[in-house]
């Protein structure tokens, strides 16, 4: 458990990321009354028709509504994927600023929304809070890396991010070996933030882990922030 106030911040981060690949979070200050507003969202989108749900599929862009059953990560080291993930998602990525060219930004275009009333502005207002949370611990990571102050933070000032409002349906605990709501992988970009829930759902293995100890279930937000 990290807490992002504490005084012992860079030696804890560079003894949680060095030896075992992930951590939790405390202190990051992104409110949980933000936190259920989202997830409340989430569950809206996901609870559409299909056909609305379809209107938004992913554009050339990477933003838009992912069908179930129609992703698969080809590209682990961890191991061969031989099913889809058995998942649904909204992809959001970050706005892309007026005036900001595609040369600029090739990961730039428009983002696809439900009509839903308040759907956009509170994911919008969660997004800004938990890239805040990723920017801050570039400079963490600095501290922890030994960089030169400011180095990787020049990189994320206008940050490529992913939120992703995932929905995982139940799964049959007696199913195939080889079936995972989002087979084992590792993320790319800088750093991946996952909102815990009571739910069972992604399960982060440590670098001792066998091969296929990640199962996820339930439903839940993943943002992934990435320099350009």
């Amino acid at each position: 458990m990290l807490d992002l106030d504490s005084a012992t911040i860079v030696p804890d981060v560079r003894r949680a990321y060095g030896e075992i690949g992930f951590a939790y979070l405390e202190g990051h200050g992104v409110a949980q009354a933000l936190v259920s507003a989202a997830f409340a969202e989430s569950r809206r989108f996901h609870a559409l028709p299909l056909a609305e749900k379809f209107a938004l599929k992913v554009n050339a862009h990477h933003r838009g509504y992912m069908p179930f059953a129609e992703s698969k990560i080809v590209s682990s080291s961890i191991q061969k994927a031989t099913k889809p993930n058995q998942s649904e998602s909204l992809m959001i990525m970050h706005e892309v600023a007026p005036g900001v060219s595609a040369d600029d930004d090739p990961l730039g275009g428009p983002n696809q929304w439900p009509d839903l009333a308040g759907f956009r502005d509170t994911i919008n207002v969660y997004e800004k809070a938990v890239r805040g949370v990723g920017v801050r611990l570039v400079g963490i990571f600095e501290e922890a890396l030994g960089a030169e102050p400011g180095g990787m933070a020049r990189s994320f000032g206008r940050p490529t991010t992913f939120l992703r409002l995932l929905h995982y349906p139940p799964q049959d605990p007696a199913g195939p070996d080889d079936e995972f709501g989002s087979n084992p992988h590792t993320d790319y970009g800088f750093i991946t933030i996952s909102r815990r829930t009571q739910a069972a759902g992604s399960r982060c293995a440590p670098r001792t882990a066998r091969p296929g100890s990640m199962c996820p279930r339930g439903q839940g937000l993943s943002s992934s922030t990435s320099a350009t």
